[in-house]
This record gives structure tokens, sequence and C-alpha cells, in this order.
């Protein structure tokens, strides 16, 4: 009798990882990330890349990030500025000068992983499933995701998902994986691991002072 007494209690002040995700939204402030991800082909090791960054919220949401990221297929890291209406690239085969494209935020990710788990529309999608999200259920749900896949055909099947929070009920470790429909490569299939470190720090990104 116990044991269900406090496992209710327990179910009860479980703190729901959406509202907890929107309370970080403050100006100014963020939360720092690492990522590994890793790429297959027909069950070969293909590549392995990692990520180090910072995300800048508004009250809405990200609203800018900055991210290194390194690659075994390239030499040198990769350093991505997403702020404003613009992204700003620079290093690894892109080379010493900015590179400016459109972007806006809401439609743009800093992670490898399909899944913008910053986003409270995305995350509230995955948490409404059991471990396996649809790709066609995430492009409806995600304007991150719709900018990186031209059409819900073109997403994966299934992306599948394990989430770990804080005490908070913040998003602490995200893995995801998934396969590539229609490659021609073979089979493609993708993990990432993410890692959300340090919430509530300072932060101000500003677009590069060469671009």
């Amino acid at each position: 009798m116990m044991t269900a007494a406090v496992s209710a209690l327990l179910l009860i002040a479980a703190p729901d990882p959406v509202v907890a995700l929107r309370q970080q939204f403050v100006p100014g402030h963020g939360v720092t990330f690492t990522e590994r991800a890793k790429t297959m082909i027909d069950g070969d090791l293909f590549s392995i890349s990692k990520r180090r960054g910072v995300v800048e919220f508004d009250r809405s949401g990200v609203v800018a990030y900055d991210v290194k990221a390194r690659s075994g297929l390239a030499k040198g890291a990769v350093r991505t500025i997403a702020v404003g209406r613009a992204t700003y690239q620079r290093g690894g085969v892109i080379g010493k000068k900015w590179v400016r494209s459109a972007s806006r935020p809401g439609a743009r990710t800093p992670f490898f992983s399909p899944i913008l788990v910053l986003d409270p529309a995305a995350m509230k999608a995955m948490l409404a499933t059991k471990g396996m999200i649809t790709g066609s259920a995430l492009y409806e749900a995600s304007p991150a995701y719709r900018a990186t896949v031209a059409s819900a055909k073109q997403a994966p099947a299934f992306i599948f998902w394990k989430l770990s929070t804080d005490r908070e009920g913040r998003p602490a470790k995200l893995v995801t994986w998934w396969t590539e429909p229609d490659s021609e490569l073979g089979s493609v299939s993708k993990r990432s691991t993410l890692r959300l470190i340090s919430w509530g720090v300072p932060v101000k990104i500003v677009a590069p002072a060469s671009s």
C-alpha cells in the first residue's frame, strides 16, 4: 500500500519536460551542448562527427546559436553562427572566409539529430510517441526539420529516440537513430547522442564582424 502511494506521488510530481523547456526561454540566456554522431553505410562505419556549441533563447525559443563541428571526412572544424535571418559558416572545406546564407529562427537547427528537442512543438510530438516517431509526424510538427527535408516523403519512415531529463524536467540527453530512405550509397543509418549541459548561461550571439 505504501509503495503504491509513493509511486503515485512520484508520478504526480514528475515535471513536464515541455513546460520545463519553456521556462528556460529567457532573453539573453541559453544552454551549452555537445553532440556525437555517426553514419553507417551497409553496416560499416562511414563517418563520426562531433559538435560543441551554445544556443541562445528569446521568449519564443531558439533565436541563435554558435557551433563548432568536426568530422573525420574533413580537415579542421567548421564554425556555424546563426543569428537574425542569416547563417554564417567558415572552416573546413568552406574556407577561411565567412559564407552567408538566408535562414530564420525556428526554421534552422544546430543539431545533427533530426529532432530539435529545444522546440516545444517538436518535443511534444516526440513525447506523444513511445520511443519512435514517424518522419512524417516530425515533418508536420517541426519547422526546423522541414527546413532540412524537401518533403515528408523524403523523411525517414521512423526516427527512434530515448530522452533523459534532469531533476527540473529539462532535456539532459537525447539519443536518436534512424535510416535514410532511398539512398544511392546503400543502407544509410545514422545515430546521434546529444547532451544539454549548462542551462541558463548568459549568451549574446552576434553576426561575424567580417561578414
